[in-house]
């Protein structure tokens, strides 16, 4: 009963997880920068943005709501599916042991995601619209380089969970009770 129980909230966890960093990924912050900026600089349109560059601004400022939810988010059911790992990877077989360091890296990918890139794409993202035109050019300097590195953190991770989703297909088995043939 408690292998089906820690089973079930363990695939739960990769779902949400994989699920979510598929369609934030793919479906919503690929959206955003790639057609809103054209969008919002459409002759007529009620927000009345001038250029790409405001636009691409409008579209980090939106991203950047979302990404206060996303990364806490991921970090929430990565805890949750290494947990379910971990314990796991206490019964016989070496793949529920793998799965567990697969994700452990996916876990330590996000952390590092949220607790230092991110901020540092934030802090430059905000610089690089800033009035000192020093601290701008700088800003924009290391805005491209930071956001690609968060980037590639963010698609490693995607790729360890769905390795680890798509072993969960060989999730461990009942032991067997004592003295059973």
């Amino acid at each position: 009963m408690m292998l089906s129980l820690v089973k079930m909230v363990h695939l739960l966890a990769l779902g949400l997880w994989a699920g979510a960093m598929v369609f934030f990924s793919f479906f919503t912050a690929l959206p955003i920068i790639g057609e809103w900026p054209a969008r919002l600089t459409q002759a007529g349109h009620w927000m009345g943005i001038q250029d790409a560059k405001q636009g691409t601004r409008a579209a980090g400022e939106v991203l950047d709501l979302l990404f206060q939810r996303y990364f806490p988010f991921q970090l929430v059911v990565g805890l949750v599916a290494v947990a379910t790992a971990l314990w796991l990877a206490t019964l016989p077989g070496w793949l529920a042991k793998a799965r567990a360091l697969v994700l452990v890296m996916a876990l330590a990918l996000t952390a590092a995601n949220w607790f230092y890139l991110a901020p540092a794409v934030h802090q430059a993202r905000a610089e690089r619209y800033g009035a000192d035109a020093q601290v701008a050019a700088a800003a924009e300097a290391s805005f491209g380089s930071l956001h690609t590195r968060s980037l590639l953190a963010d698609m490693a991770a995607l790729l360890l969970v769905l390795i680890a989703l798509g072993s969960a297909a060989w999730l461990p088995a009942p032991l067997p009770p004592p003295g059973s043939p």
